[in-house]
């Protein structure tokens, strides 16, 4: 399909009103796509992986702060949740190529200190504010 131009007669093509490229398309569209890792750069995989993580332990400090869960469990949990969980999600669902996107160290790394600091401090808060560490003082 072709459109004339209002300067002159020139003809152009019209682009198509639906975008079919991957790097278009929001990362929770790409998310939920089953095999769409193949055709995701890597800043979008690494992108995903990132935000992935910083949900999870957000979602993994409170659950685990108002169960007043305590000590090394916790940290186990985060590591199997938030670390181990969104790489077999990008692994048998999306079906990245983890060399194609900077090897295992970048997927590992991506996103996972950042994400240990925000479980700590909202495990922290929600431990001391629902799970009981915090009883307010009674003034005589």
């Amino acid at each position: 399909m072709s459109t004339t131009s209002s300067v002159g007669n020139v003809r152009a093509a019209s682009a198509p009103l639906v975008a079919t490229d991957v790097s278009s398309k929001s990362l929770v569209v790409l998310a939920v796509t089953r095999n769409a890792g193949r055709k995701m750069k890597t800043n979008q995989v690494l992108d995903l992986l990132y935000w992935m993580r910083q949900i999870g332990a957000l979602i993994m400090g409170v659950v685990l702060g108002a169960g007043a869960v305590e000590g090394f469990v916790g940290f186990v949990a985060f590591g199997v949740c938030v670390i181990m969980l969104p790489l077999v999600y990008l692994n048998m669902y999306l079906n990245t190529n983890d060399e194609l996107h900077g090897g295992a160290k970048a997927f590992l790394m991506e996103g996972t200190m950042p994400s240990l600091g925000l479980f700590v401090l909202v495990w922290t808060l929600a431990f001391s504010i629902l799970g009981g560490g915090w009883t307010p003082q009674r003034s005589v």
